[in-house]
């Protein structure tokens, strides 16, 4: 069970530079993250335009292929996945009984 989680700072993103890589894809230059370090040195969210992970598959995520959005803070981060969560269990069981025979019914 997770009881408490660390101040996450959003600031900056992902990667290890301050700036994006540039490249240039079909005749247009993009900025690219850089998901190689596990790191959070990345460029300042500022909603800078850059391509996503998912903006290279034309063939599952065509709407989103070579699309940019803002470089900006996961809107739902760690601390909204790791959430309490709630458990219910409900029973109900009756007994009656004659005088030669006893019968008990239960439902979980």
């Amino acid at each position: 069970m997770l009881y408490s989680t660390l101040n996450y700072k959003n600031e900056y993103g992902g990667g290890s530079s301050q700036s994006f890589t540039k490249q240039t894809i079909e005749g247009r230059e993009y900025n690219i993250a850089d998901y190689g370090p596990d790191e959070s040195w990345g460029p300042k969210y500022d909603g800078t335009p850059y391509l996503p992970w998912y903006a290279f598959d034309k063939k599952f995520l065509a709407d989103h292929y070579l699309k940019p959005v803002p470089w900006q803070a996961p809107k739902n981060d760690v601390d909204k996945f790791f959430r309490t969560g709630v458990s219910i269990n409900n029973s109900v069981s009756i007994t009656f009984s004659f005088r030669y025979q006893s019968t008990f019914l239960c439902r979980k």
